[in-house]
Formats: structure tokens, C-alpha cells, sequence
């Protein structure tokens, strides 16, 4: 949930993660655990700034 809301009220980090996100799927078409594992660093770094944002949101 601090993901989705960081993108909703960040324009431009869901630019570049639907940016990430086609060009992954273009290089992991038929290897989802690999598309998953490729974008887990750009999530991980988003959530924790969320986290830091929203601390007592959840």
C-alpha cells in the first residue's frame, strides 16, 4: 500500500516505473519470477521512502 500511494501522489516515479515495467516485459516475456525479481530493487527503494513519508499511515 506505500508503494500504490507513493505513485499516486508521484507522477513522475510511475512514469519511470511503467517505463521499467514494459521494458522488462519485453526482456522477461516468458520468465515472470525473473520480471518480478528485475523490478524488486525500484520497488523496494519506493516503499521505503513511502514508508519514511506515511510512517504512521498503516
Amino acid at each position: 500500500m506505500y508503494f500504490r500511494d507513493y505513485l499516486i501522489e508521484h507522477f513522475d516515479i510511475a512514469d519511470k516505473y511503467e517505463k521499467l515495467k514494459l521494458r522488462l516485459w519485453e526482456e522477461y516475456e516468458y520468465d515472470r519470477d525473473g520480471y518480478t525479481a528485475a523490478k524488486n530493487e525500484f520497488v523496494q527503494k519506493y516503499t521505503e521512502k513511502a514508508k519514511r513519508l506515511y510512517v504512521n499511515r498503516y
